[in-house]
């Protein structure tokens, strides 16, 4: 075969292998478009998780003051409140321990003082609120969940508090790294284990934690110990990339410093770091990429509760998690498709921040 066939053959067979990557990402960007678009709406976002069902009271003026529609609701048939007026007395409703908990629209009614709402019709509704009167009304409601707004809160605390802890140990241990360490095999030693710990998967690393953070620290499933579990996974990635960005510093700007009369201590913290930043930003955003995708060690030391919590000793799931347990435990494929959605457009925006980041660092040390 001569040299100009050989040439069109690989080149064919690497358009090809091209093609079929790009093809297999379509393919699966695609699939969860159709399967969770639907579901992406404002309730989608703003909503609890999980249906609260709550008992309400509040002194009616005479009218109740919201429009209903039919809807099918936990394999009945119910009516949605699709309206409220502004000056509806329900806005007002507490639960029984004083919490407000307003009527509003999108809630489920199923029972009003001893009236069961159950296959009632939106005119059996009005004829209803015709023969109230100003009286104490007690409203059974039930607010429909199936919203991410939790599992969010959740991630970006997950994201904050795990480099809260990582953060501060890679960059010291990175300076070490760049600044201090010999050059000698002890050195390649510590890039060698970090390498390997960058290679481990995320189940064993929820393994660790669970048994470390979860069992003999007494954290029990928490949003401390998925956090602090998170913060180990992150250490090879951020370390790593501060001491690359340590070590693209000029030599000639250290030894402008030490020329100055500072000493390497002042030279690192006013001339190396502030250099650096932006190559640490960098990791900054792909461990927040991790963060965003992490799974496993998240389920074996955070929980699965969709449910913002309340201190840092609580389970929290965040979205991943969340979207693997839809898929798993309950097979709704299209609210997990819809979760898949929004984490790959996370994971897109932290990537295109990150090119962004790269770009401005390239520019700067031209």
């Amino acid at each position: 075969m001569s040299a100009k066939a050989k040439e069109k053959v690989f080149r064919g067979l690497m358009v090809g292998c091209a093609g079929l990557v790009i093809g297999l990402l379509l393919l699966l960007l695609g699939f969860v478009a159709v399967k969770g678009a639907g579901l992406l709406n404002w309730h989608f976002f703003s909503a609890d998780f999980d249906d609260k069902t709550a008992y309400v009271e509040f002194e009616n003026t005479g009218d109740l003051g919201f429009e209903v529609s039919v809807v099918d609701f936990d394999k009945s048939q119910y009516l949605e409140v699709t309206k409220v007026s502004k000056t509806s007395p329900a806005i007002g409703a507490e639960t029984s321990n004083g919490e407000a908990f307003g009527v509003k629209k999108g809630d489920i009614i199923k029972k009003i003082n001893s009236t069961d709402f159950e296959s009632l019709t939106p005119t059996d509704y009005e004829s209803f609120n015709a023969s109230l009167g100003a009286e104490h009304v007690k409203m059974k409601i039930t607010r429909p969940g199936e919203g991410i707004f939790p599992l969010m809160i959740n991630t970006i605390y997950m994201i904050f508090l795990a480099l809260l802890i990582a953060l501060p140990i890679s960059i010291f241990s990175a300076m070490f790294l760049a600044e201090y360490a010999k050059k000698n095999k002890f050195l390649k030693f510590i890039r060698f284990a970090t390498g390997c710990l960058a290679g481990i998967p995320s189940i064993i690393y929820g393994l660790f934690g669970m048994l470390v953070f979860v069992t003999w620290l007494n954290m029990d499933f928490s949003l401390i110990a998925g956090a602090s579990t998170l913060a180990i996974v992150l250490l090879p990635i951020l370390i790593g990339q501060t001491e690359e960005a340590l070590l693209r510093v000029p030599i000639a700007l250290r030894e402008g410093s030490y020329a100055l009369g500072r000493t390497k201590l002042q030279t690192i913290f006013r001339i190396v770091l502030p250099n650096s930043i932006s190559g640490i930003m960098v990791g900054v955003l792909l461990s927040i990429g991790r963060i965003v995708a992490e799974s496993a060690a998240l389920l074996l030391t955070a929980g699965t509760v969709a449910r913002i919590p309340g201190s840092l000793s609580e389970g929290a799931s965040t979205l991943t998690v969340r979207t693997y347990i839809v898929a798993k435990e309950t097979g709704d494929i299209k609210m997990a498709c819809a979760m898949g959605i929004v984490g790959i457009g996370l994971i897109i925006i932290v990537n295109l921040a990150t090119s962004v980041v790269e770009r401005y660092d390239k520019m700067r040390l031209m």
